[in-house]
């Protein structure tokens, strides 16, 4: 990667709150790299979800990081770190996606989706519960409107509140909330869906 290497002197990234590391950062670049340990594997997990493939995924959340470096000076240290670079993230997915490349999926296989759909009056909770416990969370998204994933995403995955999304959306948070409700509605017709094609 592009960031600069963590000094062995430096104190585990744990000691320090994300305003205190940002704060590190700006005085002395190398500490950037304490943010990037403690963000990297969310970011990725994320992006992941957004556009289903694992290499895509690892380029953008590799210049997702380069930007937030870049741009550390501009970041409002009154407000969280972790929506403005789930912000950066979510924003550089979507440039990415709009030129056009391309998602893969996972096959999903029958058994699979018996365990998941054991009886179709379960509830949309219990679904999403269902789907990310057996791996076709990465199949279902990607049937998914962009504006429907991303708040699943967001909720289940990185388990931001309905506030830091809709800051990280900028969308007021009654359209976050019907947002994913709608989206669990609709993550339930895709499994059926899926399981109705195989039988």
């Amino acid at each position: 990667m592009v960031y600069p290497k963590l000094m062995q002197d430096q104190v585990s990234e744990q000691h320090f709150t994300d305003a205190e590391l940002v704060d590190q950062a700006l005085q002395q670049r190398d500490s950037f790299e304490l943010l990037v340990e403690r963000y990297q594997h969310r970011i990725f997990r994320f992006i992941f979800g957004y556009c289903g493939d694992q290499v895509m995924a690892e380029d953008i959340a590799q210049e997702v990081f380069v930007k937030a470096y870049f741009a550390l000076k501009t970041f409002d240290k009154k407000k969280s770190f972790s929506t403005w670079l789930f912000t950066l993230a979510r924003n550089h997915s979507i440039d990415v996606l709009r030129k056009g490349k391309l998602t893969k999926t996972i096959s999903i296989e029958e058994n699979e989706l018996d365990q998941v759909l054991v009886s179709k009056d379960e509830s949309p909770d219990d679904l999403v519960s269902s789907i990310f416990k057996h791996g076709l969370i990465v199949n279902a998204l990607q049937d998914l409107q962009p504006k429907y994933r991303e708040v699943i995403l967001l909720f289940y995955i990185q388990e931001l509140s309905y506030e830091e999304i809709a800051e990280v959306i900028k969308k007021p948070l009654g359209t976050v909330k019907t947002h994913l409700s709608r989206a669990k509605d609709a993550l339930k017709l895709i499994l059926q869906e899926y399981r109705d094609e195989l039988l």
